[in-house]
């Protein structure tokens, strides 16, 4: 279903993009990923949303400094004019201490999904510790929804799920 139909307010969306771009030093060569979810996020931020962002950046062998999302912030920021928080995770307490103190109208960008080998093996308990952070779940990964990983596959079959504009 289409995130327009989306109605309610303030709620802790799980929005799943792809925002895995090429970096050159600390630079961005094509920000495109990140400018069309725009609309969708614009579209949730209307109704007051706490926006959980979700995204794998390259394809890391552990945790890789050089592949960390924190590297996107400036970008989205600058994108959307609107503060960005980070979460130094994607599940645990620590994240869940993050969205509780996140405002309505806030966004949250977790760490890189890809950093847990759980992500790429559809792990349903992986997918299930995703689950506990967020009322619903919005796709706006349309390059990576062919996957079978946790966050695209296993994951909106356990909620409410809407796909966003593009």
């Amino acid at each position: 279903m289409i995130v327009s139909k989306l109605k309610q307010k303030r709620k802790r969306i799980f929005l799943r993009v792809d925002f895995n771009v090429k970096f050159k030093g600390n630079k961005i060569l094509d920000d495109f990923k990140i400018k069309v979810a725009k609309k969708t996020i614009d579209y949730l931020l209307n109704y007051d949303h706490k926006i959980i962002l979700a995204t794998h950046l390259g394809n890391p062998k552990g945790k890789e400094e050089k592949l960390s999302t924190k590297r996107l912030i400036p970008f989205i920021e600058k994108i959307f004019k609107k503060k960005v928080y980070f979460g130094e995770d994607v599940i645990g307490l620590k994240v869940k201490e993050k969205i509780e103190k996140l405002k309505f109208g806030e966004i949250l960008l977790l760490e890189n999904l890809r950093f847990y080998k759980e992500e790429k093996k559809n792990d349903k308990n992986f997918a299930k510790k995703l689950k506990e952070l967020t009322d619903y779940y919005v796709s706006e990964a349309f390059s990576v929804c062919h996957r079978k990983h946790s966050s695209v596959y296993a994951l909106p079959k356990m909620m409410k799920n809407y796909y966003g504009f593009r």
